[in-house]
């Protein structure tokens, strides 16, 4: 007797909440402890950066194995190009920018009313650090990993989902509260909102993950392209997260334009694709 044909994982507001509390509390926390305790008998000290990265794929990859074991789960689909138009590219980039820029200045108002404590600027400021170890243990963690993780998670499945039951505005907002929720700290929550409507609005119009955890990359290497790579001094923006400056303003107008600038690019170019879609 042929098995029943699993049903298409497309979870609503509930399920994504019993999914995320799965992932964090027992995907990713049990290995993360068990990593720990294994690291500290064998007497490797100071590797929590390794740990979490550790952590974060065995725990993706267990998330996944739950997921297909009762629903049908297209990851390869969700990488298509059929939708990706290599004019996107421009004005994804010039978006990144544009966000990073006007985020760093909220983050720099935000830590006004909620000071940062010593352990989360060190942690955000492990992009600088002198020692090339760590930097590159940041890297993998911040640039490669997370975004391949989270952008599968918050946008191939949730936001998929999502979009199968509510409005797409709705399921956008929906999807990026969550992924703000998703960081446990005040410092990022509005980020995390931002960027998820970023990518959101590019998954609903490309069906492709592939452009959403390329601009996630980018983002989230910006710090370390500025000051490591560029040598760049903007204050505000490449300065340590332990001192309170505010950015320039022809740097906050800056953000404002290219932000604009690449909306509009990208709205018309979705536009276009539309049209010519209606017309074919």
């Amino acid at each position: 007797m042929d098995k029943p044909e699993r049903p298409e994982y497309n979870p609503k507001i509930l399920q994504a909440v019993l999914l995320l509390l799965l992932y964090i509390l027992v995907f990713t926390l049990v290995p993360g402890v068990f990593f720990i305790s294994l690291f500290e008998a064998l007497g490797l000290k100071d590797n929590l950066l390794l740990i979490e990265t550790i952590s974060k794929i065995v725990g993706f990859f267990l998330l996944l194995f739950w997921i297909n074991r009762r629903y049908q789960l297209n990851l390869k689909k969700l990488f298509s190009l059929t939708e990706l138009k290599i004019g996107y590219i421009v004005p994804m980039i010039i978006i990144v920018v544009g966000v990073s820029i006007l985020l760093s200045e909220l983050d720099n108002l935000l830590r006004v009313f909620i000071p940062m404590n010593n352990n989360w600027a060190e942690l955000f400021e492990n992009f600088t650090k002198s020692d090339p170890l760590i930097v590159w243990k940041s890297i993998l963690l911040a640039v490669i990993i997370a975004p391949l993780v989270e952008e599968v998670l918050f946008r191939g499945i949730l936001l998929k989902g999502f979009l199968k039951h509510y409005q797409p505005h709705r399921a956008i907002a929906i999807s990026a509260l969550f992924f703000g929720l998703f960081h446990l700290n005040p410092w990022q929550f509005w980020a995390g909102v931002a960027w998820g409507v970023v990518a959101g609005w590019w998954f609903y119009e490309t069906r492709s993950l592939l452009p959403c955890i390329l601009g996630h990359a980018l983002a989230n290497s910006l710090s370390f392209i500025a000051v490591d790579l560029l040598g760049l001094d903007i204050p505000g923006y490449t300065i340590s997260y332990k001192t309170m400056v505010f950015q320039p303003l022809w740097f906050d107008l800056l953000g404002v334009g290219l932000l604009a600038i690449g909306i509009w690019s990208l709205i018309f170019l979705f536009k276009n694709k539309r049209s010519i879609g209606l017309i074919q």
